[in-house]
């Protein structure tokens, strides 16, 4: 984003080729099912309120599949995404949650957790934000139908 568009915002995404603006224009699609929904929850919310927070619960939340919850934790939200995070994070089906170091944090040091291992694409749709080097971010969703063939070719 170049700081015109709000951080919600997934247009300018969706007009990008390849798999983030698939993905982008498949978010758009149910974001437009999810605000609908909820505007006739809460009928006096409107549109962009709503859209916001619908992009806050993406973005800010925990989901933990054990526990079948997604929790919005206030101090989480300064921790940042890495792909070689100092600390990780859990949730145990009675909700806890708890946040480990997984090596030695320098004072002054960022700490850092891993929101999940996705490919840019989705870090872009969900975060919005990519990431450079290597890690699991460097990835390719691939959507194949039943019967196609798929073959992939290394570097040389």
């Amino acid at each position: 984003l170049d700081g015109g568009e709000k951080p919600h915002d997934l247009a300018p995404i969706a007009e990008l080729p390849g798999s983030a603006g698939s993905l982008a224009r498949g978010r758009q699609q149910l974001r437009l099912v999810q605000v609908a929904e909820m505007l006739r929850a809460v009928p006096s919310c409107s549109p962009e309120r709503v859209t916001m927070a619908l992009h806050a619960v993406d973005s800010r939340t925990l989901y933990c599949p054990e526990a079948r919850v997604r929790a919005l934790v206030p101090f989480f939200d300064f921790l940042n995404h890495s792909s070689c995070p100092n600390a990780r994070w859990t949730m145990g089906k009675s909700r806890e949650l708890s946040l480990y170091a997984t090596r030695a944090i320098a004072a002054g040091e960022e700490v850092t957790i891993s929101y999940d291992s996705i490919c840019n694409a989705r870090l872009l749709v969900t975060y919005g934000f990519v990431l450079a080097g290597d890690g699991p971010h460097r990835s390719l969703d691939l959507d194949v139908e039943e019967g196609v063939q798929l073959q992939i070719l290394g570097d040389g």
